[in-house]
């Protein structure tokens, strides 16, 4: 790419960041032109984020199907994705500082209803629910984080999970769905399992 499709690409990019409820400092720099938002006036991203293309980042107003809220989504500060970052927002997702996500992560606050009947799925309202993410947390290459969730602070979650569930505080869990397979020991200062 020549120097001209460079300042188009950067100047694009400045208008989009102007749309955010908030972008902290050192983001600009390292969230990749190619990210596509869709909502940014419903997202805040700390300082010095971090997040390659491809990636999609969805805050859908969900409030002409019957929901009562705007969307919030807030990505804390030294945030780190990896590509194939995806989040769906309608509801709330909060993502703690210093948090490290592997490729291909995906969260999601809303999911569509599952009733048989004369309306298709894809009508039926969304079922949705806040997503908390601590601080300090690393979840592998394909972590799936579903409505509801809580995940606490110095988490781990193993490749390919589903968290379908709260994920306490120092804790390592894994598979599908996700469950608690380590707890940190201050004492020892090692992962034991937990009783």
């Amino acid at each position: 790419m020549g120097f001209l499709g460079k300042i188009k690409r950067r100047h694009k990019k400045k208008v989009l960041f102007r749309q955010f409820k908030s972008v902290g400092l050192g983001t600009f720099e390292h969230v990749s032109s190619g990210v596509s938002f869709i909502g940014p006036e419903f997202c805040s991203l700390g300082s010095n984020a971090s997040i390659p293309a491809p990636a999609s980042i969805s805050c859908i107003d969900l409030r002409a199907e019957g929901s009562n809220f705007a969307p919030s989504l807030s990505i804390g500060n030294n945030f780190c994705a990896n590509t194939g970052f995806s989040v769906f927002c309608g509801l709330g997702i909060q993502i703690g500082d210093n948090c490290l996500f592997g490729p291909d992560v995906l969260i999601m606050d809303s999911d569509h209803g599952d009733a048989i009947s004369d309306v298709p799925y894809q009508k039926q309202c969304r079922r949705s629910a806040k997503v908390l993410i601590g601080n300090n947390v690393y979840l592998g290459a394909r972590v799936v984080v579903l409505k509801g969730v809580t995940i606490g602070d110095n988490v781990i979650i193993g490749s390919n999970s589903v968290v379908t569930h709260d994920i306490p505080a120092n804790s390592k869990a894994g598979g599908i769905p996700a469950k608690v397979l380590r707890v940190w020991d201050a004492k020892t200062k090692t992962w034991i399992k937990p009783q």
